[in-house]
């Protein structure tokens, strides 16, 4: 018994370390063509405090319902997004979205959901 809780508040610490790390890569990226929202809001930061205020639902009560329940760990944690920003600037909030037309080009591309959303916006 010691050991399973042992185990389990390992994979608990493991999940919400790569929550945090992921969130703070998206929010970061957000940050780089101008869109400082997830800055703003201490969402780039490795620190879980931001993520988990903002997700608790998704950071601690799904993740310990699942993994006590279903014997793994489902969880979400989220970066902010400003829709105003978005709006002023579309070509910079679609820079990571959207791939390049020469991307689509292939057979295997043309599966990729993006390159099919991307080829319908381009006509």
């Amino acid at each position: 018994m010691d050991q399973d809780l042992n185990l389990a508040v390992m994979w608990y610490l493991i999940f919400v370390f790569s929550s945090v790390c992921h969130e703070a890569a998206h929010a970061f990226l957000a940050m780089k063509p101008g869109d400082p929202t997830a800055y703003e809001g201490g969402q780039v930061s490795f620190n879980p405090i931001p993520h988990i205020r903002r997700e608790p639902f998704g950071m601690i009560v799904v993740p310990l319902l699942t993994s006590w329940f279903q014997g793994w760990m489902l969880g979400w944690a989220s970066a902010p997004y400003d829709p105003i920003w978005a709006g002023r600037h579309p070509k910079r909030a679609a820079s990571g979205v959207r791939p390049k037309p020469e991307e689509c080009s292939g057979q295997a591309h043309r599966q990729d959901n993006r390159c099919r959303t991307a080829a319908s916006r381009n006509r």
